[in-house]
């Protein structure tokens, strides 16, 4: 399992949460960027504790393109605070952690289904997989989730349960049931962004943290409160 926040392991996850969502990557040097077509329409820019000159040259190109953001990556301990932010930057979200597990201390068998819920779980090919609950009864949705394998890496993503269905343990049972599947495949560490919702879970569920995760833009951008992981209980 890896344990050290690297450009490789950043790479990973910003190739595994683009498929889940379907948006084109690219990267130049260590600047990752992915077209975030269902928020700003615009890219976003993913840098791994970057230093002032490296926040100064994507601040230029922000400065031309305001629609754009840009997501830093620190290891824990670390926080923009110490940075001067470079015109027109602002800190538009902050309180995401990257967070890691070792894929062997998950169970490979899939967890009893909570009484009075159906729960449906399809297998891609593209090494993908959704797992979404339901409630028995009206057929509303009560929770889902999604895993993509990256590099033998599986990516956990897009963690969600209703409002109307919070607090009976159905964050843990999708995780769960995302693990199994996952394990079918040949991975031992797995890798998701949580909101500070989502800690409490994660933790318990036997996740660490390896970093801290900030979103900047411009006053285009700041009210749009972007996230990496809609993960709430």
């Amino acid at each position: 399992m890896v344990t050290t926040l690297t450009e490789e392991l950043v790479r990973t996850w910003v190739r595994g949460w683009a498929r889940s969502h379907g948006y084109d990557v690219h990267r130049e040097g260590n600047i990752h960027a992915a077209l975030r077509s269902d928020t700003t329409g615009d890219w976003e820019y993913i840098l791994l504790s970057p230093d002032q000159e490296q926040l100064s040259s994507v601040a230029a190109t922000v400065a031309e393109n305001p629609s754009r953001t840009v997501m830093v990556i620190s290891p824990s301990g670390q926080e923009l605070d110490g940075f001067s932010l470079p015109e027109p930057l602002r800190i538009q979200a902050s309180g995401e952690k990257l967070m890691v597990t070792d894929m062997a201390q998950h169970d490979v068998e899939d967890p009893l289904v909570p009484e009075g819920f159906e729960v449906d779980t399809k297998v891609m090919e593209e090494q993908q997989a959704i797992v979404t609950v339901t409630d028995a009864e009206t057929g509303e949705l009560a929770a889902r989730g999604r895993v993509v394998i990256e590099d033998g890496v599986a990516v956990f993503d897009r963690i969600f349960t209703s409002d109307n269905y919070r607090r009976k343990g159905l964050g843990s049972f999708v995780m769960r049931s995302l693990a199994a599947t996952a394990l079918n495949y040949d991975t031992d560490t797995g890798l998701l962004i949580s909101t500070p919702e989502g800690l409490l879970l994660y933790h318990y569920l036997g996740w660490t943290t390896l970093g801290n995760v900030s979103v900047l833009g411009t006053d285009k951008t700041v009210d749009q409160h972007l996230t990496h992981s809609d993960d709430q209980r």
